[in-house]
């Protein structure tokens, strides 16, 4: 694997980054080497990163549905008692 460099990112001050100032077609990558760059590990790697993701979200929604409905239900429980002391 080529190795890249790091970025501390709690040292970077984003907000004073000036984007448009960035000039991609300077950065010079010549010198990368990505002959021994393993292209089937790094699609497994996309694949199982995909699918982990796909997962999360599924599973995040499965709560809030259920979060709706708990809540839903307790809404109309409140709504029900209120109704019924009213009635009488």
């Amino acid at each position: 694997m080529p190795s890249f460099p790091t970025i501390e990112l709690p040292k970077i001050d984003l907000p004073k980054i000036d984007l448009p100032k960035i000039d991609l077609p300077k950065i010079d990558l010549t010198d990368l080497d990505l002959t021994n760059l393993d292209l089937a590990a790094l699609a497994q790697s996309a694949r199982s990163t995909a699918r982990d993701a796909a997962y999360v979200m599924i599973g995040a929604g499965v709560l809030a549905a259920r979060e709706v409905q708990i809540r839903g239900r307790a809404l109309v429980g409140g709504v029900n008692s209120v109704v019924s002391r009213t009635s009488r």
